[in-house]
């Protein structure tokens, strides 16, 4: 499999700072073309710095895996201008472990939900990716018993279906696996077992929460609710000793939605709610990486769209 190297991450942030001021930035995207590059133009909140802007372009193109696109877009909007040159070049790449073959399997079926619903066909996942239907067949069956996608099957083949841990997978291969091997049952003891059931609990009320948020569409709430999974995923896997700070991180979460459903929502407690849940994260960035991404993500939602920013 072939990737951006981390150079050209570099070289394209430092090309986008060199080369677009605020507006120009913004207008890259709202104007782009692709759908999904559009979205990112909303990630931008005033009063923010262009840097600030950039980092937020890149890393959401990183996680839905638009760099190439994005790249696309510069070159038609700005044609010869970032040369590509060695650090673009695409190169071998040694053969791919299962683990390897199992994410590209989820990274498909992520590109195929986005375009074409929740459920993919294996067939689609074999056109997409030039493997053998079976092999997909074979890779699906080993994925579903750690939870990383729902299987439908049928006389005609095997649907799947993206999970919220095979969401956070696709990009953090240690989520492949439950923390004991054998399944996703955890074996909790002491406080965390308490804190544990604790962060389930306030999340699904969160989740509950998001359907009651006023004026908001069935494609906002949707896509809230996957990351309020997403986040139940990768508190999971905080270490007993950092249990109270994953369950703070859950209350803030749960406060921040609970302010946004009010008919009026208060915009400095919204605010505050939101910087809360992002510095909760930050206390658990070191040991558990994705929560950070995740945190922030529901954050500045929630924030763009009650105008609170």
């Amino acid at each position: 499999m072939k990737e951006p190297t981390r150079q050209t991450i570099r070289a394209l942030r430092d090309f986008l700072l060199k080369s677009f001021n605020g507006q120009e930035l913004r207008d890259l995207f709202y104007f782009s073309e692709n759908p999904a590059l559009r979205e990112a133009e909303g990630q931008f909140l005033e009063g923010e710095s262009l840097s600030a802007w950039v980092q937020k372009a890149i890393a959401y193109c990183e996680r839905r895996d638009l760099i190439d696109a994005l790249l696309a877009e510069i070159e038609e909007t700005r044609p010869g201008q970032f040369e590509r040159g060695p650090v673009m070049a695409e190169r071998e790449e040694p053969a791919m472990s299962k683990t390897d073959e199992r994410r590209l399997v989820l990274r498909a079926i992520a590109e195929l939900q986005a375009t074409g619903g929740t459920l993919v066909t294996d067939e689609s996942i074999s056109d997409k990716l030039g493997m053998d239907l079976q092999e997909v067949r074979d890779y699906l069956d080993l994925m579903e018993p750690g939870g990383l996608v729902k299987l439908y099957k049928s006389t005609r083949g095997t649907s799947a279906e993206l999970t919220a841990r095979g969401r956070v997978a696709r990009k953090d291969p240690s989520y492949m696996q439950p923390k004991n091997a054998g399944g996703d049952t955890f074996v909790l003891s002491g406080n965390f077992a308490g804190a544990f059931v604790n962060i389930n609990s306030i999340l699904d009320r969160t989740t509950q929460s998001i359907g009651a948020i006023p004026h908001a569409d069935a494609s906002f709430k949707e896509a809230l609710e996957e990351l309020v999974e997403e986040l139940k995923v990768v508190l999971q896997q905080a270490p007993p000793e950092q249990g109270e700070e994953a369950e703070a991180v859950a209350e803030f979460a749960q406060e921040l939605v609970e302010a946004a459903k009010e008919e009026k929502p208060n915009k400095f407690k919204l605010r505050i709610s939101a910087d809360g849940l992002k510095k909760a994260a930050e206390n658990l960035a070191t040991i558990v990486p994705p929560v950070l991404a995740i945190a922030s993500q529901i954050a500045d939602t929630i924030i763009r769209f009650t105008g609170a920013g």
